[in-house]
């Protein structure tokens, strides 16, 4: 127990996220965008660190947090990406999530009722996202919910 604990503690501490700034065309003004790319496991234990990684009030009004440098671990670390979302969403600003796993994207979508993502959280798909599931405690999801 001990060992897990001490491994749960050092890999929460290691998240980290390189941050780049571009400028790009919007329909009558150039639009800044702000890029997050994490590394590092997002899981109950670095979920903490995870969330203060970003400034929704300080930041453009589009995001992107790249994941190509880490993975979603567990069901608590969708709760916190989602938890991130909304804050931007609450800003009147839009998250673009790139390099989540398929699974990823579909639980979501699930952790918002079932329902399509919000307007202000955007899955972006492409042929290079990681193929992995998320682990779920069948139990605290109601159980069942994570099957595909």
């Amino acid at each position: 127990v001990a060992s897990a604990l001490g491994f749960a503690w050092n890999q929460s501490s290691s998240i980290t996220a390189a941050t780049k700034y571009a400028d790009a065309p919007g329909k009558d003004r150039i639009q800044r965008w702000k890029a997050y790319y994490v590394s590092g496991p997002v899981f109950f234990g670095s979920s903490r660190s995870f969330s203060e990684l970003f400034d929704p009030a300080g930041d453009p009004d589009n995001v992107v947090i790249d994941f190509g440098n880490s993975r979603v671990m567990d069901h608590s670390a969708l709760e916190c990406i989602n938890d991130v979302a909304d804050k931007y969403g609450a800003a009147g600003k839009k998250v673009y999530l790139r390099h989540l796993s398929s699974n990823c994207a579909e639980m979501l979508a699930k952790i918002n009722a079932g329902r399509k993502l919000p307007p202000y959280e955007v899955v972006e798909r492409s042929k290079d996202d990681p193929a992995y599931d998320v682990a779920m405690d069948r139990e605290a999801t109601g159980g069942g919910w994570a099957d595909p």
